[in-house]
């Protein structure tokens, strides 16, 4: 697993950015 990964699916719990 890649940290850039972690990150990103981070953001889209957080945020609305992964509809």
């Amino acid at each position: 697993m890649s940290v850039a990964l972690l990150l990103l699916f981070r953001i889209c719990s957080e945020e609305v950015l992964c509809t």
